[in-house]
């Protein structure tokens, strides 16, 4: 299969055997790998060192990931063990679960899930989300500058007016992210692009006509 994703991986055989029937009942295809150099698949069902993986079709990412966290949802709704590492989870850690499925085994939403509405909290709905189609769609919530703006940035900046520069670094720069939180921009990227061109065009032309007034090689 070309373009596969990883959707699971285990260190011992029968979690690989209850993940690859559940997939074969779904008409899913699949392939076995390892981290190891060599995959032996007479260790499947044994204790190893090296982690076996299920790789998939970034076509049917979604799909199987759904497949898997239904399963997983029937297992969990006939109990929990005493010892799930998530019984001692907040409540804040256990909805960043629910609410980003996609970095979790099917079995750990599942099991937050469960946990969130025995304290009564709604986990709201676990969705999963195609990574290339979110990216998209966050690119199409940003904004969109207009080349008329530019057009008047590239002007000023030609005759060393300040504000040409200060288009480009507002446009460029602008972002909504708080303190402490990862930069999220304001404008596209296109636009991010062309308004750094701007401001370091303002930058030279600035440079350019303070060399032409000043003239400096009068005074050599």
């Amino acid at each position: 299969m070309s373009d596969e994703v990883e959707i699971a991986r285990f260190r011992t055989g029968e979690p690989v055997e209850d993940c690859a029937s559940v997939l074969d009942a779904a008409g899913i295809r699949y392939r076995l790998a390892s981290d190891s150099s060599i995959f032996d698949y007479s260790s499947i069902g044994a204790e190893r060192t090296h982690s076996c993986m299920i790789m998939v079709s970034s076509a049917d990412l979604i799909r199987a990931r759904t497949v898997l966290l239904e399963h997983a949802r029937r297992d969990v709704a006939m109990g929990l063990p005493e010892d799930c590492h998530l019984l001692d989870w907040s409540d804040q850690d256990l909805l960043a679960v629910v609410q980003t499925p996609g970095e979790w085994c099917a079995h750990d939403v599942a099991s937050a899930e469960s946990i969130l509405q025995k304290r009564r909290i709604d986990p709201l709905i676990s969705r999963f989300v195609d990574p290339k189609s979110s990216v998209a769609s966050s690119e199409e919530e940003l904004k969109h500058v207009s080349w008329t703006i530019f057009a008047l940035g590239f002007i000023a900046a030609t005759f060393g007016g300040l504000l040409g520069i200060l288009i480009g670094l507002i446009y460029s720069e602008s972002s909504g992210s708080s303190e402490g939180k990862p930069k999220k921009y304001t404008y596209d990227e296109r636009s991010r692009k062309i308004a750094a061109v701007l401001a370091l065009y303002g930058m030279i032309m600035l440079i350019v006509w303070f060399v032409l007034l000043i003239k400096p090689w009068r005074y050599v």
